[in-house]
Order: C-alpha cells, then sequence, then structure tokens
C-alpha cells in the first residue's frame, strides 16, 4: 500500500525525533546512487559505528511499523569478490525510503526492483566505487542518461568530473561469458557512435572498466571476451575504436582508488594491437569475422552462434560423456565367460548371462533406459520385419550413448536379419575401427564378436537379466 501524505509526515517526524540531525536521511541517501547497499557501504556514507547503525536501523524498522518497509533486509548473502570474511548484511531500499527520499530532495527515485543474485552484486560494486568518489570529494553522476547526437544516448554505470571540467566513464563489470557478446557489442557500439559524435569533446576518450573478479581464469577469459568484442567491432565498422577500453580489478582499485588523466601499467588496456596479440598467444584465437554490417541481423546471428559454441566447447563439452573404451573391456568379460575357445558352443551361455545381469544391475540408469526403449509404445504396434529391425536399432543406440559412443563410421553396430548367423531370425552385425591402444588384453577380432552377442542378449536373455522378454521376440 503507499503511504499518505500525512502518514509520510508522521514517519518523518518520528525518523526525525528518533535519529535527530536528519541522521535517518543520511542514511537513506546511501541507496540513492544503486538502491541496494551493505552494512559496511552504510557505515562508510554515514561514518556510523557499527552498533550506532544497528540502532539506527532498528528505528527506520519501529518508524515505519504498519506501512511499507523503509528498507527490506535481503535474506542472504551476495558473493563479492574482495570481500573478505563473514559476508555483510545487504539492505535494499523499500516503497517508504524511496518516497521519504522523493520528499526530501531525490524526486523521482523508486523502490529497489532488483531480484538476482547477479544484479545485486553489480549495483553494490556501483556503490563502492560512488562512496569511494565521494569520498574523495569529487563529483560523480551515478547511472545517469548522456543524451547525443539525433536522440541518441548512453548510460554508463558513472561519470566523473575531473578538476579541468572534463569527465571520464566507469564502468563496472562482472565474469563476461561468450553467450554475453550480444550485449557486450550493443554496449560497445554505443560508446562508438558517442565518441564519434561532437557531445564527447568534454570527455577523456577511454572507458576504465572495474571488473568484479580477483585475477585468474575467471578474469582472464573475461577479458579475453572483451577483446573479441572489440575486435569484432573494428573489423565489422572497418574503423578503429575512438576510445581505450582499460580495466583493473574491482578489489585492487578499491585499495588505491585512481581518478587522474593518465592511467598507470597497472590498467590493461584491452583495444590496442599488443592487446589482441597477447590473447592470440595466450591460445584465445579471435574468430573470423562476418562480412555483414553490424546491424544485419543475419550477422547478429552468426555472432551469437560462434559465441554460444565457443562457449559450448569451452564449459559443456569437458563435462560431458566421452566415449569410454573400458565398454570393450566389459563386453569382452563378459562374453568370454561362457565362450572361451574351450567351451561347447552349444551349451547354454550361463556365465554369460550372469555377468550380463549382474552389469546391468550395477548400472540402474542404464537398465531403466533400455527399459523404457525395449517396451516403448507396447501393445499398441504391429510388429513386422521394418519395426522389429528399428526397435533392436533404437535399442543398440540406447546401450551406446550410455557408454559414450553412437553408431557411425567408427564404430557401426546395426540390426540386421539377413546375414546373420546366429540363432534365431534377427541379430547383430558389427565393424570397428578404432585404434584400442595397448592397454587390453585381448584380442580384437574378438570383440566383434563380443559386441554383437551381448547386444543381442539383450533381447534373447531379455527374461534372465531383469529387461524383461520383448513382445516381439
Amino acid at each position: 500500500m503507499r503511504t499518505t501524505e500525512s502518514d509520510l509526515q508522521r514517519m518523518q517526524r518520528d525518523l526525525e525525533k528518533a535519529l535527530p540531525g536528519q541522521v535517518w536521511l543520511k542514511l537513506l541517501e546511501v541507496f540513492v546512487p544503486s538502491g541496494v547497499a551493505d552494512n559496511l557501504q552504510i557505515r562508510a556514507g554515514t561514518g556510523m559505528n557499527r552498533d550506532k547503525l544497528s540502532r539506527a536501523l532498528d528505528k527506520l524498522e519501529a518508524a515505519s511499523a504498519g506501512f511499507p518497509p523503509i528498507l527490506h533486509l535481503i535474506d542472504h548473502g551476495i558473493l563479492r569478490f574482495g570481500v573478505r570474511g563473514r559476508a555483510p548484511s545487504v539492505y535494499s531500499l523499500g516503497p517508504s525510503g524511496a518516497e521519504l527520499l522523493a520528499a526530501n530532495g531525490h524526486p523521482g527515485i523508486l523502490p529497489c526492483e532488483l531480484k538476482t543474485d547477479h544484479s545485486i552484486a553489480h549495483a553494490l560494486s556501483m556503490l563502492s566505487l560512488h562512496l569511494a568518489a565521494w569520498q574523495a570529494g569529487l563529483t560523480i553522476f551515478t547511472d545517469s542518461i548522456i543524451s547525443f547526437g539525433e536522440q541518441k544516448s548512453i548510460r554508463p554505470d558513472h561519470r566523473i568530473l575531473l578538476p579541468d571540467g572534463r569527465s571520464v566513464f566507469y564502468e563496472i563489470e562482472q565474469d563476461a561469458k561468450h553467450s554475453l557478446i550480444p550485449r557486450m557489442l550493443e554496449s560497445l557500439t554505443n560508446k562508438q557512435a558517442f565518441f564519434k559524435s561532437s557531445e564527447s569533446y568534454e570527455f577523456l576518450p577511454e572507458v576504465r572498466m572495474v571488473v568484479n573478479l580477483p585475477r585468474g581464469t575467471k578474469w582472464t577469459r573475461t577479458l579475453n571476451v572483451w577483446r573479441e568484442c572489440c575486435k569484432l567491432l573494428v573489423d565489422q565498422g572497418c574503423e578503429e575504436l575512438a576510445f581505450r577500453l582499460l580495466v583493473v580489478p574491482m578489489d585492487e582499485f578499491l585499495q588505491a582508488p585512481y581518478w587522474g588523466y593518465e592511467v598507470s601499467d597497472h590498467w590493461q588496456d584491452l583495444t590496442s594491437q599488443t592487446s589482441v596479440d597477447d590473447a592470440r598467444s595466450g591460445g584465445q584465437e579471435i574468430g573470423p569475422v562476418s562480412p555483414y554490417e553490424l546491424n544485419h541481423s543475419a550477422a547478429r546471428d552468426n555472432i551469437v552462434l560462434k559465441a554460444l559454441l565457443q562457449e559450448y566447447n569451452e564449459n559443456i563439452i569437458p563435462n560431458l560423456l566421452q566415449p569410454d573404451f573400458g565398454m570393450f573391456d566389459v563386453i569382452y568379460t563378459i562374453y568370454m565367460a561362457s565362450n572361451s575357445t574351450y567351451a561347447n558352443s552349444s551349451e547354454l551361455p550361463h556365465e554369460s548371462v550372469y555377468l550380463l545381469k549382474r552389469y546391468l544391475e550395477m548400472h540402474p540408469t542404464l537398465i531403466d533406459n533400455l527399459r523404457r526403449t525395449l517396451n516403448q509404445g507396447k501393445g499398441h504396434i504391429r510388429w513386422n520385419h521394418m519395426t522389429i529391425v528399428h526397435r533392436m536399432q533404437k535399442v543398440i543406440n540406447c546401450f551406446l550413448a550410455y557408454h559414450g559412443w553412437q553408431s557411425g563410421r567408427s564404430l557401426k553396430v546395426k540390426a540386421v536379419s539377413d546375414g546373420w548367423s546366429g540363432p534365431g531370425d534377427f541379430g547383430m552385425a558389427a565393424e570397428i575401427h578404432l585404434k584400442f591402444g595397448d592397454y587390453h588384453d585381448w584380442q580384437e577380432s574378438v570383440v566383434y564378436r563380443a559386441l554383437e552377442w551381448v547386444l543381442w542378449a539383450l533381447f534373447e536373455y531379455g527374461d534372465e537379466i531383469g529387461l524383461g522378454r520383448p513382445e516381439f521376440w
């Protein structure tokens, strides 16, 4: 519910009585730049010690009793690099807090609507930089819109006013992945347009990017993604960037904030040719550039697809099941238990069936997948030669996929009826063109027969091994 004007005045009177000298307003003004703040930031912005802040927060809560909250306490910690020890409590600006600020010199401010930890962490980092500039006595504009050209605008995280009247941009960034390249390209494109406009003459031609990451693997990957975006922008526009993109870790920056005109070597320039060459030498090759113009929809799609593929190869593929050569050891052991050179081929393969049953029991996911594939559509299919072979092939594919394989050129397994020399009308035909290496202790020529037999046994001995007999068998 919204507080009425009289309710707001009563709340303000109660606050002034509890926290005289507009201490309550000074506390709320910490939330103006980003809508969120943690205990440490509130203390830095107000000069309160821990106990005094705790009492002040209690008084804010008491003053809003029966009305929308002045502040919301976020019910879990927000991970931020550079913040050591226990994560400080984080608060967001509530409806009554926004109305109090609007009535006291901050028109247009709204309650915080940030929901995700990522967005909250970004806002907290923005506030940290804002407070550092404020403590240095600088004029800083946070999250403000700058118009230029014909109805164009940009919205940097921060604009710092330097002593000579010029300004410089500071941006807060976090972990960058290839899936974010479209958004990053859009941001760089807008900045390129701004720095090529006449309105940019009052700005240093650079963007100082403070990244909320420590140096390490994620830091290196993030910088390489930004380098890739810079190169894409240059190559597609066929012109040099009109600004430099400089970067430094957040924790290092806050230890010694820098607001001067010439940055030190501590800052890395992601837009220099040397920087691009360094990225390549580090194994982060920047891919080919699309011939389309930047604003062409197909070019955008191509960039997204390449970015997604690179991220998939880097982050998803290593975690996917890879072809397991151990599968051939398993089938060889199962097969040879009843089919060694001294075994009578007319005897029932009790040992092999037993081992196959126990192997499936060791892998409940595999046996569930096989049962589901084997019995799909049970009672509703009219079985004939074609449908039987098709169903058998699906079971084969299911077994191979569990072990990271598929039937293809190097490992080809087919359900057949013609040419099958074993018992019954349907069987298997396997072709293996793989280099197994020297680690195994079995004859490769026998593996063909072992693979064919184990896959055929899934149908022939379905009851014995726990799969159930197929209705077409």
